[in-house]
């Protein structure tokens, strides 16, 4: 009877040795993952600062593009981000992202062992969003094609002899005029959902951040 007692024993901590050796590659695993994945939302961060910035930039442009639009009137200076917008008028970009190193995590079920909860909500919000955004960004895009014909009706792009764009209008001619006006309002409101968008995934990833370089600083105390 002493013999079997003893043999469970031997059992149950051979077991016991081989889950907790389970457990350390599994965690060990685990926080490999989480170094690259800090390193990803690293990289994806600096490039959101300046989408960030760069929508900011494109919002103010538009917003002055109606002031002066409804002002009728125009400086040589005011001409430069005047034409500009309308180079550009529907052109959103495309929110970055790199989730290969999240998508692998998701196969081999690492992202559910993550004991963070806030961390694993955010992370799986972020991603989700941002996929959700570009849908809504695309969309914008295609109203804005739409729009783009009606600027056509009222302003000439060409180029130039060294092959730079160029535009020609009358600015009477487009303070008159309210499909204009009205399409320009749309590329304001399109440029001000771009840029809400953007600022929210850009306060995503700082907040992922700070809770990865948090956890990874404790794996390695």
């Amino acid at each position: 009877m002493g013999e079997i007692i003893l043999v469970v024993i031997g059992i149950l901590i051979a077991l016991q040795v081989n889950n907790w050796n389970e457990h350390r590659k599994l965690k060990q695993t685990q926080n490999n993952y989480l170094l690259q994945l800090a390193d990803d939302i690293d990289f994806m961060q600096k490039n959101y600062k300046g989408l960030v910035q760069s929508h900011k930039f494109q919002l103010d442009q538009a917003r002055e593009v109606y002031r002066i639009v409804n002002s009728c009137e125009i400086s040589n200076e005011e001409k430069v981000n005047f034409d500009n917008f309308f180079f550009r008028f529907n052109s959103l970009g495309v929110l970055y992202y790199v989730s290969d190193t999240y998508e692998e995590m998701l196969s081999a079920n690492l992202v559910a062992s993550i004991e963070d909860k806030d961390f694993k909500n955010i992370i799986s919000e972020f991603f989700t969003q941002r996929d959700a955004m570009q849908i809504f960004i695309d969309q914008f895009q295609q109203n804005l094609n739409l729009d783009y014909k009606v600027l056509k009706e009222h302003v000439v792009f060409g180029f130039d002899s060294l092959n730079q764009p160029t535009l020609d209008y009358e600015i009477s001619e487009l303070c008159n005029s309210k499909g204009f006006k009205n399409a320009v309002v749309e590329g304001i409101n399109a440029r001000e959902a771009t840029y809400q968008m953007v600022s929210i995934l850009s306060g995503k990833l700082e907040q992922m951040q700070a809770m990865l370089n948090s956890e990874n600083k404790d794996n390695l105390e």
